[in-house]
């Protein structure tokens, strides 16, 4: 009988102490706090998981200038994938997008340049929403609403002055898109723009305030009005959001309701640009303001490069490295599982510098694929994936 009374006391000091072992553990990478029901994730450099690897699986590639314009795009701002697993992309060159079936093989090209009642000028976003492809066309202040098959419906007005303000709208639902809504005012004759970002419906009226970022930076100034390209990814009604991107290392986490759920935050410091990196910022520079290039004052990285969330429900996180002259075009992604920060990962494969302009490869996640679109050689490569060390 002592004997058994002294195995159970054994094992539930065991249990005890493994309850503290991984309290500490937990202590160590992240310390979770909660204030009028926003919960704070302030995590360490130290990550919970070091063995996590992304691996991908296997791919379909979609080639450009393969043949004739009625099949083949010539350039992409845009690619989005709908419920069925269909591929569109969105050529600002011709005016057109694409589809594709899952495999990858061609299925139908619609819309094009110019002023007829199914033509577009001036697009560069598409949206899938519901089972509506939504165009949006800044420069000619106008939203082009076509079926998945290509069958066209309408344009709506819709005025978005500003910056070019890249492919950035995202359907979340059968009427829903997240994305930006411009805001623009002048003092004394003198220009400010801001950004709301917002849920808007298929005519782009607003249904939901996420963030205001007030009209209130200077369209000259690259480093101070990158403000307003705010990173945001999406998740299963999650909405994350980088309000402070190029300082902080903040990313809030909000529902479709606009109500704050968390804050998740990590340890970082500025890196400066090295003088190859600066220079090519300089030179590869999109920003446009009334029909003229501005060059940006390059002098440190922002904090982050872009938000995005993979199939599983994870927030990763695209971070500037520290890095030396004769740059690797290898970007870092910090992954978060419920806010915790799990590991870096090095994409070795992907050539892409830290400066906001990429002229070699663009990354992205959609739907359940991690998309690769090789600029140089116009065409995308769409992977399967997984984790291994969970």
């Amino acid at each position: 009988m002592k004997i058994r009374i002294r195995e159970c006391k054994a094992a539930i000091f065991m249990v005890i102490l493994m309850s503290i072992l991984s309290a500490c553990s937990k202590e160590e990478t992240c310390t979770i706090t909660e204030k009028d029901g926003v919960k704070h994730y302030q995590n360490k450099n130290q990550p919970a998981n070091p063995k996590l690897k992304f691996v991908t699986d296997g791919k379909i590639t979609i080639e450009g200038n393969t043949g004739d314009s009625l099949v083949s795009f010539r350039s992409a701002s845009d690619m989005e994938i709908d419920d069925d697993g269909n591929i569109y992309i969105f050529d600002p060159r011709l005016q057109k997008v694409f589809k594709y079936g899952k495999d990858g093989k061609f299925i139908l090209s619609f819309s094009g340049r110019g002023t007829g009642p199914a033509e577009i000028d001036g697009a560069q976003d598409i949206a899938i929403v519901g089972d509506s492809v939504t165009v949006c066309s800044p420069g000619a202040a106008k939203i082009s609403i076509y079926d998945r098959n290509g069958v066209f419906s309408r344009h709506i007005t819709a005025i978005m002055p500003g910056l070019y303000y890249g492919a950035a709208d995202m359907g979340i639902g059968t009427d829903e898109i997240l994305g930006y809504n411009p805001t623009f005012k002048l003092v004394e004759e003198k220009p400010f723009i801001g950004n709301d970002f917002i849920i808007k419906n298929k005519k782009y009226e607003q249904l939901t305030l996420i963030h205001s970022i007030p009209p209130e930076q200077d369209p000259m100034d690259i480093e101070g009005a990158k403000i307003i390209f705010m990173p945001f990814a999406y998740y299963k009604g999650n909405i994350y959001f980088a309000p402070n991107f190029p300082e902080n290392y903040q990313i809030y986490q909000a529902d479709k309701q606009g109500k704050l759920l968390g804050i998740i935050s990590k340890h970082n410091a500025r890196i400066e640009y090295n003088p190859e990196e600066k220079k090519h910022y300089q030179d590869t520079s999109g920003f446009v303001w009334n029909g003229e290039k501005l060059i940006p004052n390059c002098k440190l990285k922002s904090v982050m490069n872009g938000i995005y969330t993979d199939k599983f429900g994870n927030l990763l996180v695209w971070v500037s490295q520290k890095r030396s002259e004769g740059v690797k075009h290898n970007p870092s992604i910090d992954v978060f599982t419920n806010g915790e920060f799990q590991n870096t990962l090095i994409f070795d494969q992907l050539k892409i510098i830290e400066s906001h302009t990429p002229t070699d490869m663009k990354f992205d996640f959609k739907k359940d694929k991690f998309i690769v679109f090789d600029m140089n050689e116009n065409t995308f490569s769409i992977y399967d994936y997984h984790y291994e060390g969970i």
